[in-house]
């Protein structure tokens, strides 16, 4: 698989699998039990999978492997055709970037122009084409006019608009977003929704680390964690409106979804009213 994508073959349709995962362990030093515990799984080119749980579920520590920020203890990991190595890092973080829940944990300059920069000079970008990339980049997030601003100057939501251009940025064929709308108001927050689904229309792959449903909900897959242990992995339908998977991951339901579950369980069975219901979460 070194040599080109992996791929599967499936009715003469062809699935080109970006991130391979089998059998993966971690374990922190100072703990007893495994943070991700023998999981498997594969996410394809130009997927959405949220990877939902609880607190102390695995997600984040999943998303930092897949970063190569931890070194696993045993598994298999492949990502777009390299093994997850420190010899293949270089090449691994030319198609796949992280935002962090913490937007400090990834600015490594002062001035907003020279951080976005800082990721293209490591892409080899030749210097007198960054500008019109990093004003792209801006515009996106609807920053343009923050180029020349201190990031210590910056609230919270707006440095981590600024961390998300940095990656757009880079032009990179995935992004992991790790709780990266949590520090948001919900404008910015929507903003970033609405930029993740264009981003999806425009070929890349977007692994989402969260723990609110209404967004795994606009998700092509759910991946849910629990104990470093894969619970369940459907499409959002099923995994949201499977109260034992949420009781068992301790996740709530945004609260239509709640409503509609409740009344199946109670055995209700308007159809027109449970459609409505559902189509109504949807548009959350």
């Amino acid at each position: 698989m070194r040599a080109a994508y992996a791929a599967l073959i499936i009715y003469d349709i062809i699935i080109i699998m970006s991130i391979i995962v089998k059998d993966l362990v971690f374990k922190y030093e100072d703990s007893r039990t495994n943070a991700i515990d023998g999981i498997s799984f594969t996410i394809n080119d130009n997927e959405w999978v949220s990877i939902i749980g609880h607190n102390g579920s695995g997600k984040s520590t999943l998303a930092k492997i897949l970063m190569g920020i931890l070194e696993k203890k045993s598994g298999d990991v492949n990502m777009f055709s390299y093994d997850l190595t420190e010899d293949n890092m270089y090449d691994i973080r030319r198609h796949i970037g992280i935002v962090h829940q913490n937007p400090d944990n990834q600015f490594v300059s002062t001035i907003v122009k020279d951080d976005i920069a800082f990721g293209l000079e490591n892409l080899c970008i030749e210097s007198n084409k960054m500008d019109s990339i990093i004003d792209d980049a801006l515009a996106k997030v609807s920053m343009t006019n923050f180029k020349e601003r201190d990031v210590s100057s910056l609230s919270g939501g707006e440095r981590q608009k600024i961390a998300i251009s940095s990656i757009l940025a880079m032009n990179l064929d995935t992004i992991i977003f790790d709780e990266s709308t949590s520090m948001l108001d919900p404008y910015s927050r929507d903003e970033i929704i609405s930029l993740i689904k264009e981003l999806k229309r425009d070929g890349k792959t977007i692994i989402m680390i969260t723990h609110d449903m209404a967004e795994a909900l606009m998700s092509d897959r759910c991946i849910v964690l629990s104990k470093g242990k894969i619970i369940k992995d459907d499409i959002p339908e099923k995994v949201l409106t499977d109260t034992s998977v949420l009781t068992l991951s301790n996740l709530e339901s945004p609260r239509v979804l709640y409503l509609f579950n409740k009344l199946k369980e109670e055995g209700y069975d308007n159809k027109e009213v449970l459609d409505a219901l559902w189509q109504l979460t949807l548009k959350m």
